[in-house]
């Protein structure tokens, strides 16, 4: 793997996301932060 020397490609749980947008020379923080929505949504799709 190039992401790591011992990284097997077991899930891994912490996939929390925090969206951030640059526009017009400012950066700022877009929704919640450590929003583990997606994460959620996906093991409801899951099942």
């Amino acid at each position: 793997s190039t992401m790591a020397p011992d990284y097997t490609g077991a899930a891994i749980p912490n996939a929390a996301v925090t969206k951030l947008v640059y526009k017009n020379g400012h950066l700022a923080v877009n929704g919640p932060i450590a929003s583990l929505a997606y994460v959620n949504k996906g093991a409801e799709m899951m099942k």
